[in-house]
């Protein structure tokens, strides 16, 4: 029972941080996260957060970082990346951020530690996308 209202309070959290970065996307407000790691390099980074890659044989854990540009999971033996322009969609499912790639060669499963990390990693995702796919059509 205890579990239960745990979980359930998590949720709330997560709800709750979606409805205020929600209110902040649909104003062009993203928000941003100081980070020093490299492969970021000068792009701006929107979102950060540990994560692990369950479909992945080795289950690698590390960080999703969410830049300008991409998708970076850092952490395992490689990096992967996915640019914007690649990616046709960004799904939440429970603790779940899933990104699908444009061409359909892959999607990545990204396992996010909180409801609230999940839900906002993939708002985030799903607006940088968006930018990506406005900013092709306006060429």
């Amino acid at each position: 029972m205890a579990a239960d209202i745990e979980l359930e309070q998590e949720m709330l959290e997560g709800l709750e941080r979606l409805v205020t970065l929600d209110e902040d996307l649909q104003a062009a407000r993203l928000p941003l996260v100081d980070t020093t790691h490299r492969v970021v390099g000068t792009d701006a980074c929107h979102y950060s957060a540990p994560v692990s890659m369950p479909e992945d044989s080795a289950q690698p854990s590390g960080r999703l970082l969410l830049t300008a540009t991409r998708a970076v999971f850092i952490g395992g033996a490689k990096l992967t990346a996915v640019p914007w322009h690649m990616a046709a969609r960004a799904i939440h499912g429970g603790r779940d951020v899933l990104l699908v790639r444009a061409d359909g060669t892959a999607a990545y499963r990204f396992r996010c530690n909180s409801y609230a990390d999940a839900l906002c990693g993939a708002a985030i995702a799903r607006h940088l996308i968006t930018e990506a796919r406005d900013r092709r059509g306006s060429r």
